[in-house]
């Protein structure tokens, strides 16, 4: 996991003007180094989207793919500015000649195969940004990858790892920050006695902890635990009654308070909303001054406070006086916990408020479940222009120092809504930020700057209504449903079409899902990624767009199809 790299980054701690235009007698400034690398995240931005409507990669560029599993690299070179080898156990050794891929936990989805193959030719831009096929010591760049919407991830240069389908690049915060915009949260835990059984806490928390990895240092949050009466979790470095930057510092901080909490007690919904608002009412300059949302999470019905349609209103005059205070309201998302639970009230709270609400079973790892949150904000870039965001400097895994993050959300705008392609990453050196002479808050502060565009939340009645259909519960990946039970009205997606557009298709535009075989011997899912595809696997596809009528799976619907128990990897 990425740890935040505030004590180990030794910045000067000379104060210096951050947004300087230009360089001052020949010196670098933040903002120009900024820029630079922030052209190199447009650069392979257009080139995702040229191979993404070209669509065509050839058998021979397929054929000499590698999958991060893989034993040997095409090549292999003991890198310094990366780590470099400092055992022959560790296998640190790379490829500056090719990128190598993973997938997500379920990958032989018919998008992945595709994406496999034609994202393959990005390597070309890789390079090209690297200055060439051998470890460039003179670049702040480092690691470079994409991540798409299907949970496909390539990486270079290539670097070994044990395993290649347990990365899911789209619960990266470099990949929820480009498609969703700065955001204000709430999370809203019940720990009620009824939720000590069938280890419900310990999923609360742990789908609480990954709603936090998620957020960056353009996002700030509150938790709420509730049973009879509800309180904030904070302490000496979390402030009560306002929201706190999710800076790693803080959020580390929420985790270990949080742990503190066990289940006891009545529940108390309206306890818990009073306490929810009163923090976003009264959270001053402590705010993204973007969206907000509030995610209540419970396994039971109502036994203390109002109850029934009091209740509701009583959200709903809490909603008025948040909009008169702050002059916006919080989106509802809610989950319920277990069969036989009061499904009613947390369904009512997420119709009435613009959200979504899941039932979660007994079995099932809430992480799973919570994919709708992640679609509804990834989905709202997709009607804006995309800029280049910024994450908290963090120490790298791998060895290459301490890190930041500048990533793009790709677009269709050939669609409507947008289909997201998947999101740009360039990982850059903090210690090119160190020969600019500026502090650690200075430099934080940058990085906001340079990260608060305030994405505009569009989304019709079909867009929301097929959020709210995407079942998260059997698979890694979400299968769409024109009807069920989360849907707030019955008709709510009459006349709207749930069609899915592969982006290849043959001459006669119809799509041939590749054939890839895997067999237990082989490495990879993708089979032995060196020879697996074929000709059939890498074909030439045209393109079918339909009509703006015509509604696709939402853009990012996949965005965290597999938060399940997924290793917390850290490119």
């Amino acid at each position: 996991m990425r740890a935040v790299a505030a004590a180990g980054l030794a910045l000067c701690t000379a104060t210096v003007v951050l947004m300087v235009a230009v360089d001052v007698h020949g010196q670098t400034t933040l903002l120009n180094l900024l820029q630079a690398r922030e052209q190199e995240v447009e650069q392979l931005a257009t080139a995702l989207r040229g191979l993404y409507d070209d669509a065509y990669c050839g058998s021979a560029s397929c054929a000499s793919d590698v999958a991060a599993c893989e034993s040997e690299l095409l090549t292999s070179t003991c890198a310094s500015t990366f780590g470099g080898c400092r055992s022959k156990t560790e296998n640190r050794r790379l490829d500056f000649s090719s990128s190598v891929m993973r997938t997500a936990s379920t990958p032989f989805d018919d998008d992945v195969r595709q994406e496999a193959c034609w994202t393959r030719q990005l390597d070309n831009t890789f390079i090209s940004i690297n200055g060439g096929t051998s470890e460039n010591t003179d670049t702040a760049t480092k690691w470079q990858y994409v991540g798409t919407s299907s949970g496909f991830y390539r990486i270079y240069p290539g670097v070994p790892q044990q395993d290649c389908n347990a990365y899911d690049p789209r619960l990266r915060p470099w990949y929820v920050a480009a498609t969703s915009g700065p955001k204000d949260i709430v999370i809203v835990l019940d720990r009620s006695g009824s939720m000590a059984t069938n280890n419900r806490w310990e999923t609360a928390m742990d789908a609480a902890e990954t709603v936090l990895e998620t957020l960056t240092i353009a996002d700030f949050v509150a938790i709420v635990v509730f049973d009879t009466s509800a309180s904030q979790v904070c302490g000496t470095t979390i402030p009560c009654g306002s929201l706190v930057q999710a800076t790693a510092d803080n959020v580390g901080t929420l985790r270990t308070l949080l742990a503190n909490f066990n289940p006891d007690g009545s529940t108390n919904f309206e306890s818990a909303f009073q306490v929810a608002f009163s923090v976003l009412k009264q959270t001053g300059e402590r705010t993204s001054n973007c969206h907000t949302a509030i995610l209540f999470m419970t396994d039971g019905m109502i036994t203390a406070g109002l109850e029934g349609n009091a209740f509701l209103d009583f959200v709903d005059d809490e909603q008025d006086a948040l909009e008169a205070a702050v002059g916006k309201r919080a989106v509802l998302f809610t989950f319920s916990f277990g069969t036989g639970a009061d499904e009613t009230i947390p369904k009512a709270l997420a119709c009435n408020h613009n959200g979504t609400w899941s039932p979660v079973e007994y079995n099932i790892n809430l992480r799973q479940q919570m994919g709708n949150y992640y679609d509804y904000f990834a989905s709202l870039r997709a009607t804006t222009s995309s800029p280049v965001v910024w994450v908290e400097p963090y120490e790298d895994a791998s060895g290459a120092g301490v890190l930041t993050t500048a990533s793009k959300a790709v677009y269709d705008t050939r669609f409507s809504p947008a289909r997201l392609i998947g999101v740009i990453g360039i990982d850059i050196l903090a210690s090119d930020l160190q020969d600019v002479a500026v502090d650690y808050e200075d430099l934080l502060d940058a990085l906001v700057q340079r990260s608060n565009t305030c994405p505009t939340i569009t989304l019709d009645r079909c867009e929301l209504g097929a959020i709210r259909t995407t079942d998260y519960s059997t698979s890694g990946f979400p299968s769409q449903y024109t009807e069920n039970d989360r849907l707030c009205d019955a008709d709510e997606l009459d006349g709207c079409s749930t069609t899915t557009n592969l982006p290849c298709v043959d001459d006669n535009n119809i799509y041939t899902p590749p054939s890839i075989p895997a067999t237990e011997e082989t490495h990879s899912h993708f089979g032995n990624s060196r020879s697996s595809y074929t000709d059939e696997a890498c074909r030439s596809c045209s393109k079918s767009v339909s009509s703006g009528a015509e509604h696709t799976r939402v853009s990012a619907v996949v965005v965290v199809a597999a938060l399940i128990a997924l290793s917390m990897l850290a490119f």
